[in-house]
C-alpha cells in the first residue's frame, strides 16, 4: 500500500522542504498503516499473540457482524469468520487466556444487545456465552471494558449497579465495587501492570476525572486528572508500563494529540501528536506497540497507524522539548508553556510544505490570527535545539 508519507518522498527532489517533512515523519513515532479493507466506526478490537482482531461496527449506515485480523509484521488484513449473530455497534472487547471476549452493544433499530461471545483463535469458532447482567442501563459507547488477569470487566456509568466481573471459569457475571466516576459516554480505558484506569468522556459536560481500579482490594482511586483539553471519544491503550490517550474531540473539533501516563509518578506527559483526527476510532497495544483506527474521519490521513515508544522528541524532558502547546486547537492564538523559557524563533508550514509564517518568540504565545483555518506544522528553534509540534486552527 503506498501511503501518504511515500508520495511525500517521491517530490524530495523538486520541493526542497519535504526533506525536512520526510524527516519530521521519519522521528515521528507514528507510522500510518494499511487501512482495515471494510472502512467502519464504533468497532471493538483486542489483541492475542501479536494480531489484532478488529470487527462490528458502523459500515456506512449499517450495523456490522464482520471480523478481521491484522498481522502487524506483514502489515495485511485477513477477513476471519463473522460473529454468528447480529450485527452492534459500541460494544467492549477484552481478551482473558488467549481467547476474545465482545459483550454488549446496540443492534438495529437502537435495540440493546445483552448478548456476549467468546471467539477461539486456535479453532477459529464463535461461542455464545452467560449473556450480560439483567436490567442494564446503556446506550453506544457509554460501556467499557477490559481484563486483569485471568478475569474480564465492564463498567456501565448509567446503570445501578454499574460495575461487574466475568469468571471464565464459571462463565458467570458477579457485581464488583461500584464505579464512583461521573456518568459519561465515550470514555477510555487501558491497563497497566494489574491496574485498570478509565476516564475521559462526556456527559452535560466534558470530563477530566481519572480512575484506577485495584483487583486485590476491589476498590477505585482517583487519579490525576486528564491532560490538554477534555475530550470524550479519546483511544487508550497500554505499552510495557505506560499507558497511553490520545485523539477524541472537545466540543465539536477533533483533536490530534496524545499523552503518556506514568503509574509510578502519576503524571501525564505530552508525547509526538498522531497525524490523524478521527472520531469513534479504537485503540490497541501489543507487547510493543500501539495501534490506532477507524473511526469518523476528520482529517484526510485517517485510517490505521502504529505507535512505537521511545524516548526522544517531544516526550523528552530536555530544556527545548518542554515546550508544550497549551491548545494544540486554537482559533486566534497559540500559547506555548514551558519550565524555561528563553527566546527563540518560530516558524508555521502548511502540510504542502509552504512557510505561512515566521517570527521571534519572545513571550508564550503567537498570533494565528491571519491563518486560514487548517492543519499546520510548528517549528520552534532555541540555542540551536529544535522541536517540532502540530496544531489545527479552526
Amino acid at each position: 500500500m503506498a501511503t501518504k508519507s511515500l508520495i511525500k518522498l517521491r517530490f524530495l527532489v523538486s520541493v526542497p522542504f519535504f526533506f525536512t517533512w520526510v524527516f519530521i515523519q521519519a522521528q515521528s513515532a507514528w507510522i500510518e498503516k494499511s487501512e482495515i479493507p471494510v472502512p467502519r466506526y464504533q468497532a471493538v478490537a483486542f489483541c492475542i499473540d501479536q494480531f489484532i482482531y478488529v470487527g462490528t461496527g458502523m459500515i456506512g449506515s449499517k450495523v456490522s457482524n464482520d471480523f478481521w485480523r491484522y498481522e502487524p509484521e506483514s502489515d495485511t488484513w485477513r477477513e476471519i469468520d463473522s460473529m454468528p449473530t447480529n450485527g452492534r455497534r459500541g460494544a467492549f472487547a477484552f481478551v482473558i487466556s488467549g481467547k476474545g471476549y465482545i459483550g454488549g452493544g446496540i443492534g438495529d433499530q437502537w435495540t440493546k444487545d445483552n448478548e456476549f461471545w467468546e471467539y477461539d483463535p486456535n479453532q477459529s469458532t464463535w461461542t455464545r456465552r452467560a449473556d450480560l447482567p439483567l436490567g442494564l442501563d446503556y446506550d453506544f459507547e457509554t460501556i467499557d471494558g477490559f481484563s486483569i488477569g485471568s478475569k474480564g470487566y465492564f463498567v456501565a456509568p448509567y446503570s445501578r449497579p454499574n460495575f461487574f466481573m466475568y469468571n471464565p471459569d464459571l462463565d458467570s457475571w458477579s457485581e464488583k465495587k461500584h464505579y464512583p466516576g461521573k456518568k459519561a459516554i465515550k470514555q477510555f480505558s487501558f491497563v497497566i501492570a494489574e491496574m485498570a484506569y478509565i476516564g475521559g468522556g462526556y456527559y452535560t459536560d466534558h470530563i477530566t476525572e481519572f480512575w484506577a481500579y485495584n483487583p486485590n482490594n476491589d476498590r477505585w482511586a482517583q487519579m490525576a486528572n486528564l491532560p490538554g483539553l477534555p475530550r470524550a471519544g479519546a483511544v487508550g491503550f497500554s505499552v510495557g508500563n505506560y499507558g497511553y490517550m490520545g485523539l477524541g474531540r472537545h466540543h465539536s473539533n477533533f483533536l490530534y494529540d496524545f499523552w503518556k501516563y506514568d503509574k509510578v509518578t502519576n503524571t501525564w506527559v505530552s508525547i509526538d501528536s498522531c497525524f490523524t483526527s478521527v472520531d469513534f476510532a479504537i485503540g490497541i497495544g501489543t507487547t510493543t506497540r500501539g495501534y490506532i483506527g477507524t473511526g469518523y474521519k476528520f482529517s484526510e490521513d485517517s485510517g490505521w497507524w502504529e505507535f512505537t515508544p521511545r524516548s526522544t522528541g517531544t516526550e523528552s524532558r530536555g530544556p527545548v522539548s518542554d515546550f508544550q502547546l497549551v491548545n494544540n486547537l486554537a482559533q486566534d492564538m497559540l500559547f506555548l508553556k514551558s519550565k524555561s523559557f528563553s527566546e527563540g524563533h518560530f516558524s508555521i508550514y502548511s502540510l504542502s510544505g509552504q512557510m505561512v509564517k515566521t517570527g521571534r518568540l519572545v513571550t508564550g504565545s503567537i498570533s494565528i490570527n491571519d491563518l486560514p483555518p487548517a492543519l499546520y506544522l510548528l517549528k520552534i528553534q532555541i540555542d540551536q535545539k529544535t522541536i517540532n509540534l502540530k496544531f489545527l486552527k479552526y
